[in-house]
């Protein structure tokens, strides 16, 4: 059996991915908490990781540099704006053996090039992109049905991506930290492209953010970035942070793709909920049956044809589960790489995912507003 990893964990944000990696390394024996890091002097991180650290029993360290003598893994889970040169000094640590990367990678085109060069000269690294996408079932199952051609080459594909804001650190309300919601929150849907399709990005047709005051602070509370693809396909992402606030679930995010003889449309929450395929495709039905067959999880998933031509089909899918997503990444990224699924992301994936979403100080197209 191999030794453990010791990860350090320096910050504490998003939210919901430091309550979940902190809860899931306890679960996952490959995996040692070897403590917690300040990523930089806020008063109401520190008291978090402080509370945290005492709680589970580990150290908690002003500086990365401290942590670094005593783990060999690390994830980044502080400012966006920060993590390009954080980064850079983590690969220069010679004990480091794994780099858990937290979307964005980067928020501006020179870090992103400094990292990608960094990432060059340390390839006894091993980068585990954090993008979540890729372990929830409900995709895969998309970028089956899509390789079956049941809706045929893709032209069209939109995606939506609108979160519960909740409560968010000071730092997600200044420019510098938090510069982008299409660098934070889109970038998902920019891999998800390339996943389920397998067609790359050629070229970024624009990008557009609506700045509000939120709070009594400004944020980029909606963005949207349209991509062209190699076959001259279009996508066109959005992201918002305007879920209501009562809502049961962080988001009712929706990806669609538009073919040439159907569609495939995925609403992760909501009212909504469910995978509705619809094809003219004679061999529908059965490559849909051999599609949902072809993983354990999908393989009892219920569904249902709606009509006849076009054939439509409803899959009726479970709800998002951001615990069991992260768990069935962290541990394909655990398994000997013999065994580890096709779909795992690479730090190349990260890259292409990063590319497209980050650009010069303000995002071409930017909306701002000050009342």
């Amino acid at each position: 059996m191999r030794e453990p990893l010791r990860l350090l964990l320096i910050g504490a944000d998003p939210p919901i991915h430091f309550r979940l990696l902190t809860e899931l390394v306890g679960q996952v024996p490959e995996l040692e908490l070897a403590g917690l890091a300040l990523s930089h002097e806020d008063a109401d991180e520190r008291a978090l990781l402080q509370e945290t650290a005492q709680r589970l029993g580990v150290p908690f360290y002003e500086n990365v540099a401290a942590g670094l003598k005593t783990a060999n893994a690390v994830v980044h889970l502080g400012p966006y704006g920060l993590r390009g040169r954080v980064l850079l000094e983590l690969l220069t640590a010679p004990e480091l053996r794994v780099l858990l990367v937290d979307k964005p990678l980067a928020i501006s085109r020179p870090d992103l090039e400094l990292v990608e060069r960094s990432l060059l000269v340390r390839p006894d690294v091993a980068v585990w992109p954090l993008l979540s996408l890729r372990a929830d079932a409900r995709y895969r199952l998309v970028q089956r049905l899509y390789a079956a051609g049941l809706v045929g080459e893709a032209r069209k594909i939109t995606a939506t991506r609108p979160h519960r804001l909740g409560s968010r650190p000071r730092w997600f309300f200044q420019r510098g930290l938090y510069p982008s919601i299409v660098a934070d929150l889109c970038v998902h849907d920019v891999d998800a492209v390339r996943f389920l399709t397998g067609l790359e990005i050629t070229s970024v047709e624009g990008t557009y953010e609506v700045v509000r005051p939120t709070e009594g602070r400004l944020l980029p509370v909606f963005g949207s970035i349209t991509l062209w693809l190699e076959n001259q396909a279009v996508a066109h992402l959005t992201a918002d942070w305007l879920t209501f606030p009562t809502a049961p679930y962080h988001g009712a995010c929706t990806f669609e793709i538009g073919g040439l003889v159907g569609r495939i449309l995925l609403v992760t929450d909501g009212a909504g909920r469910g995978l509705w395929v619809e094809s003219s495709h004679r061999a529908a039905e059965k490559r849909l049956r051999t599609a949902l067959a072809a993983e354990p999880e999908t393989s009892s998933w219920e569904w249902q044809r709606e009509g006849g031509e076009p054939q439509y089909f409803r899959i009726f899918i479970p709800p998002t589960d951001y615990g069991a997503d992260f768990r069935t990444l962290l541990r394909a990224f655990l398994a000997p790489p013999e065994e580890q699924p096709a779909w795992l992301p690479t730090a190349a994936d990260l890259l292409r995912a990063t590319r497209p979403v980050v650009g010069e100080a303000e995002p071409a197209g930017s909306s701002f507003t000050t009342g």
